[in-house]
């Protein structure tokens, strides 16, 4: 079991590292998604962030799905914002994510914005 986990630990490591490096190079990309839904992660203040998601799609109709676990920084006032907001108001919020392309086609979220 130990095994086990520290492998998975260097593995997740080397890969964070390698997606660093890759992208430090590369232009930011900004991309406009329309929100479908708010899923409130409900339970200690940890677990507002790990199980709070935000549904969207965009103009081709390719759905997709944020959690807002994968941010170091403060995600409360996001939270706060569209936890208050009912069903057709989330509706007309946009979900703005900035991305760089790393190794393999893979993009790497490095912010992300709510208008």
């Amino acid at each position: 079991m130990i095994s086990f986990v520290s492998f998975g630990t260097v593995s997740n490591i080397i890969y964070k590292t390698l997606m660093d490096y890759s992208i430090k190079d590369k232009p930011t990309e900004m991309q406009s998604f329309t929100i479908d839904r708010f899923i409130y992660g409900s339970g200690g203040r940890n677990s507002i962030n790990r199980f709070s998601r935000i549904k969207y799609h965009d103009t081709t109709v390719q759905n997709g799905s944020l959690s807002l676990s994968r941010f170091d920084g403060d995600d409360s006032e996001v939270i706060v914002e569209l936890r208050n907001l009912d069903r057709n108001e989330i509706k007309k919020k946009t979900l703005v994510l900035y991305t760089k392309e790393g190794f393999w086609g893979i993009k790497k979220i490095i912010n992300y914005k709510i208008n």
